[in-house]
């Protein structure tokens, strides 16, 4: 699944237009299903105000059986807002699936607009910086972050050993 902008967050927030919030109800929609909190649905991340998320899994139970994969991608399509696009589909029998503890990783990207006129076209997905950036100075700064680390302060009380390698 694809996100942009204008949405506040992934997670619901009563009165906030949230990610999870437009596409229950676009499930809903589609799968004629009235309860989103029957859909059981289940993100592999949170997005906070702004963020952009490419590749996000999402989960949710259904009876409904109008659709092949495909179709349910289209009829959720159809009735998302330009700023969100499911891009594939799949049915797994397997209910204890979660994309958040089965993810193999997550990947990052911050993109820097270096110049002095602002960007029209890249004004939400990137930071203006106007001035020269020293890009040695970067990378010596970036380079502690490199090698084996423990995420394990990251974990929740189940959750995988939490040591990892960057970079």
């Amino acid at each position: 699944m694809c996100i942009r902008d204008r949405h506040w967050s992934q997670m619901q927030q009563e009165g906030v237009r949230t990610v999870q919030s437009v596409l229950e109800t676009a499930i809903c929609c589609a799968t004629h299903d009235t309860d989103p909190r029957a859909l059981r649905y289940n993100a592999s991340s949170r997005t906070d105000a702004g963020v952009h998320a490419a590749g996000q899994v999402v989960t949710f139970q259904s009876r409904c059986d109008l659709y092949t994969a495909a179709e349910m991608c289209h009829a959720l399509n159809s009735r998302l807002p330009e700023d969100m696009a499911v891009v594939t589909a799949e049915f797994v029998d397997d209910l204890g699936f979660d994309p958040r503890r089965w993810a193999r990783g997550k990947w990052y990207r911050y993109l820097l607009h270096q110049r002095e006129a602002r960007s029209a076209l890249r004004r939400r997905a990137c930071w203006e910086v106007g001035t020269e950036l020293d890009v040695g100075r970067m990378r010596a700064a970036a380079a502690v972050l490199l090698g084996r680390h423990d995420f394990t302060s990251f974990c929740g009380p189940h959750g995988a050993g939490g040591k990892d390698d960057l970079g």
